[in-house]
């Protein structure tokens, strides 16, 4: 844990209502917690049989494909591998970074 954290936690601590002129001496509430990553929501549809849906996936922002392919699997329970995501007519590949929120298509491969 932090020093400073504890150090400034035990003023805080001994600060009471009557602390008078002491809480002038505390400059600082500590140090500040870390920010949460930004979440980002991509609405992935499937219109090949037998997987034919529309859901949203939720990722971390600047996530990259290999990610959303990953998250996405799961929802399906299809192998990650098996996936391929599309925008438009372009096919997305693992090492890209998902942009914000993108209408992707997606296709199954089948096993023969």
């Amino acid at each position: 844990m932090d020093k400073s954290f504890v150090t400034t936690y035990i003023e805080l601590i001994n600060l009471g209502p009557d602390a008078g002129p002491r809480h002038a001496s505390v400059t600082s509430l500590g140090p500040s917690l870390p920010k949460l990553p930004t979440l980002s929501t991509v609405l992935v549809k499937s219109i090949k049989p037998p997987h034919v849906f529309s859901m949203p996936v939720t990722v971390p922002e600047a996530s990259s494909v290999y990610v959303l392919k990953k998250a996405l699997a799961e929802k399906v329970s299809v192998p990650w591998e098996n996936i391929t995501l599309m925008s438009g007519t372009k096919v997305l590949s693992d090492t890209m970074t998902v942009p914000g929120t993108v209408i992707a298509m997606i296709k199954t491969k089948s096993h023969h």
